[in-house]
């Protein structure tokens, strides 16, 4: 009965010292320009792990012996002894001797520090792309070009080029004739870039998209004005209006073709380009300078009808000719 007895308070003090060390710790990793989500934090020599949500918080299981080894691409890892603490904030520096990132697929995330990559080869026509005037600031604001950096500086890489591109950074080049794959290259062609990713990005970003803007006001007064008096002319001061806005010079004649074109280089990005063409008769004119798009037939000119809807019709709704 002693024996047990003795064995029963070498078993309680046991798990009494085991629940002692794995205590919770909740922290907080940050830098100098503040939280850093998707940060990971490991219990050195372990497998235990987690990283730091949308706003730098974490929470882990740890001893009061054990060191926490916490890490962001980008910056210098850092150890940190539990001890007796309960709450840890970790400030990370940036890794200044951090050169380069290597990727394999396309990089641009680490420009963001965003957890997914923002594209998959989404690009503007080059033809597009040149149509904007010298000086207008819309064409820079509206795209992604250029060598790519991380977040504090470091050139992207990218070594699942293709043979044809003879330099590994990550640039996106205007010239784009082929389009995306396969007819064009990986990194050719500027990328959408109108509306900024917000830093440290994850799934589901709050990012603004402006639904009714100002800009977009001032070319439908144009156009309305335009087609009421059967003259193009009378959308000139409106268009002339965005420009300056923009460091455009004016135009000094317009018709329904520039007028479109005007459009597509404002509401770039901003989900009108095909009803604007299906308006204008130009959605199957041929590629898109700003002035027609990529040969479609007529008959897209509208939309499919849901499949479903036309099953939950008895009958009263058959498909738009040609789907």
């Amino acid at each position: 009965m002693k024996n047990i007895y003795v064995k029963t308070i070498v078993c309680l003090l046991f798990l009494s010292g085991a629940m002692v060390q794995a205590q919770t710790v909740s922290g907080l990793v940050t830098s100098d320009d503040g939280p850093l989500p998707g940060a990971t934090i490991v219990v050195k020599g372990t497998t235990n792990g987690t990283t730091t949500d949308f706003d730098g918080n974490f929470s882990i299981a740890a001893g009061a012996d054990d060191v926490l080894v916490v890490s962001f691409v980008g910056f210098a890892t850092q150890e940190v002894a539990v001890g007796g603490q309960d709450q840890i904030t970790v400030t990370l520096a940036a890794d200044n001797e951090l050169e380069e990132v290597v990727v394999t697929g396309y990089g641009s995330q680490f420009t963001w520090n965003l957890e997914a990559q923002p594209w998959n080869g989404y690009a503007t026509l080059q033809d597009f792309y040149n149509d904007y005037d010298a000086g207008d600031r819309r064409q820079e604001n509206n795209h992604v070009t250029g060598v790519q950096r991380t977040f504090n500086g470091g050139i992207v890489r990218d070594y699942a080029k293709e043979p044809e591109d003879t330099d590994s950074a990550l640039d996106f080049t205007p010239a784009n004739v082929g389009g995306i794959f396969p007819n064009g290259l990986r990194q050719a062609g500027a990328r959408l870039g109108k509306f900024s990713f917000k830093q440290f990005g994850r799934p589901d970003m709050s990012n603004d998209y402006p639904i009714v803007r100002l800009g977009e006001m001032y070319l439908i007064r144009a156009e309305g004005n335009a087609r009421a008096a059967g003259d193009w002319s009378m959308a000139l001061a409106d268009v002339n209006i965005i420009r300056g806005r923009s460091g455009a010079s004016a135009l000094t004649s317009i018709d329904a073709d520039e007028f479109l074109a005007e459009r597509g280089r404002e509401m770039f990005q901003e989900s009108t380009r095909r009803s604007d063409q299906i308006r204008f008769g130009k959605y199957y004119e041929g590629a898109d300078t700003g002035k027609g798009s990529t040969v479609s037939p007529a008959y897209k000119n509208v939309m499919p009808i849901p499949l479903d809807a036309i099953n939950a019709a008895n009958g009263t709704l058959s498909q738009n000719e040609g789907y």
